[in-house]
């Protein structure tokens, strides 16, 4: 036996719901049967730990926020903010309303601006390397951190969220 198993089998010995998830979901994936009539306590099992794995991801997503625009400010001191709008669409001509997060369009200082794949300006610059932050963070990542219909404003003080009104 192989050592990650006989950690989680030792961890599983407290019969903690999180630590017998992990050996079963360990077991599962060998390719072991669950004995039968025990799906109940597996899948809550599954559930303890899809909620520890949520709470690890929006923590890890804000501190990953947090120092990438601290590594922005320090580099361009006459930034003083980046924000991008987040919402579902109330019509989508027919089609479903889908939330998405608007990072690809990231004002900088409160400027919306658009620039060209070889605008090498400094502001060019400085939304490529918003955007470019901002790229990994999925919108249902976004979603669970700052909510629907939200202005995300992230400045060296923080990040201030504002519900936006749109149509």
């Amino acid at each position: 036996m192989d050592e990650q198993l006989l950690r989680l089998i030792e961890g599983a010995r407290t019969r903690e719901p999180e630590a017998l998830g992990s050996l079963a979901l360990e077991l599962v994936m060998r390719g072991y049967p669950r004995p039968a009539g025990d799906d109940r306590a597996a899948i809550e099992a599954l559930r303890a730990q899809r909620d520890r794995l949520g709470a690890e991801l929006l923590a890890q997503a804000r501190g990953y926020l947090q120092e990438g625009a601290r590594r922005i400010f320090a580099r361009f001191p006459h930034v003083e903010s980046f924000s991008w709008h987040q919402y579902t669409p109330y019509f989508a001509d027919g089609e479903p309303c889908v939330f998405e997060a608007w990072t690809r369009y990231a004002s900088i200082n409160g400027e919306d601006s658009y620039f060209g794949d070889d605008d090498t300006s400094m502001e060019a610059v400085v939304q490529r390397e918003v955007v470019a932050l901002l790229i990994p963070l999925s919108n249902e990542l976004l979603l669970a951190l700052f909510g629907d219909h939200q202005v995300v404003r992230v400045t060296p003080q923080g990040v201030f969220v504002e519900e936006f009104e749109h149509e």
